[in-house]
C-alpha cells in the first residue's frame, strides 16, 4: 500500500470545520470487516482482504455546538475515523485495480491528556463531521482533553460571531 502523510491543523481550524462539538465518553470500540470482493466473485480474503473499519461508540455528555444532526445528552453515537471513506476507497483501488497513491490527510495534535481520557473512558471534547447520516472525527485525532474546554468555547463564540456577520 502507499505511504500516508499527515498535515497538522490547529485547534481553531478543527473548531471552525466541525459540524458538532461535544463532550463525550467512550463506551466501546469495534472493528468491522468491510467486504471488498466484486459482485459475483468469491470472498477469498487472501485475494480480496476486507477493509478493517474502526468505530467508536460515545455517550453524549454535553452538546457545545451542532449543525444539522439532533443530538441529545445521554444518546449513544457511533463515530468513524476521519479518513474512513477515503481509506476504504484507496483499499479497494489497491486490491481491485492495483493502484496505489500516497494520500495527505489533516490531523490534529491533541494533548497527551486527551489520549489518557479516551483510553480511560473519561469525558473528552469531540470534534465531529456529519456525512451521509454518519459521524466521523472531523480530522484525524480530533478530540481533546476537557482542560481545553475554555479555549474551545472561546473559539466557538468567535466562529458564531463570524457566521452572524455573513
Amino acid at each position: 500500500m502507499s505511504e500516508i502523510f499527515y498535515v497538522r491543523t490547529s485547534l481553531e481550524d478543527v473548531v471552525n470545520n466541525s459540524d458538532a462539538i461535544l463532550v463525550g465518553r467512550l463506551k466501546k470500540m469495534s472493528t468491522l470487516k468491510v467486504d471488498i470482493a466484486p459482485k459475483g466473485k468469491s470472498k477469498d480474503e487472501s485475494k480480496y482482504p476486507p477493509y478493517l473499519r474502526q468505530r467508536y461508540q460515545f455517550e453524549i455528555v454535553e452538546v457545545l455546538f451542532r449543525r444539522p444532526a439532533k443530538l441529545k445528552i445521554g444518546k449513544m453515537i457511533w463515530v468513524d475515523r476521519a479518513t474512513y471513506d477515503n481509506q476504504l476507497e484507496r483499499h479497494k483501488l489497491y486490491y481491485l485495480k492495483g493502484l496505489s497513491e500516497s494520500p495527505e490527510y489533516q490531523s490534529y495534535a491533541h494533548s497527551p491528556e486527551a489520549e489518557d481520557s479516551l483510553n480511560n473512558k473519561q469525558p473528552l471534547l469531540l470534534f465531529l463531521g456529519y456525512y451521509g447520516g454518519n459521524f466521523q472525527f472531523r480530522f484525524e485525532n480530533s478530540y481533546e482533553s476537557l482542560s481545553q474546554r475554555a479555549q474551545v468555547m472561546k473559539l466557538i463564540r468567535k466562529r458564531e460571531k463570524k457566521i452572524d456577520l455573513e
